[in-house]
């Protein structure tokens, strides 16, 4: 004997979030607004603004990650991501470097791991700057306010 069982299931809601950093190579210590948006199925997009104002290295960071989604399992998502930073360094002017600037380009490859809780959504992720050759650790949570304060729809069909 089989059963079909159809779900109705709205698309993943949008998330905002806040989150530190920890560079590695640095030691420097950072702070991280970002956005959680759906495009298609396991794919989406988190635009995100990073400071790191009171270290070694004093940096803002505007860019956008594009996150796949490896595996869902329950309330865990592993995803893997690629980003793009606008990149302005203020004290650039102190490391003898040839490639630093004020104003430069980073690019940021990694993995994620999310955790769903209703409307809450903690994450980790390590990201390796291609530019800098440095590793960071990103934690933060995002709260999805479409799960936390939107009326539950019923599905007509139940009612």
């Amino acid at each position: 004997m089989s059963v079909n069982l159809l779900v109705a299931q709205d698309k993943e809601p949008w998330a905002l979030g806040i989150g530190g950093i920890y560079n590695f190579q640095t030691n420097g210590i950072g702070a991280e607004l970002r956005a959680y948006i759906p495009i298609v199925d396991k794919l989406a997009v988190s635009p995100q603004v990073s400071i790191f104002p009171s270290n070694v290295v004093h940096e803002f960071y505007a860019g956008l990650s594009v996150q796949y989604t490896l595996f869902d399992i329950r309330n865990w998502h592993l995803y893997a991501l690629g980003a793009a930073y606008y990149n302005n360094w203020y004290n650039y002017t102190s490391f003898d470097t040839k490639i630093a600037k004020q104003n430069n380009f980073a690019e940021d490859v990694g993995a994620g791991l999310m955790r769903s809780f209703g409307c809450l959504k903690p994450y980790i992720e390590g990201r390796y700057d291609i530019k800098w050759k440095e590793a960071r650790l990103h934690i933060g949570i995002l709260i999805s306010f479409n799960d936390c304060f939107a009326p539950k729809q019923h599905c007509p069909a139940y009612n």
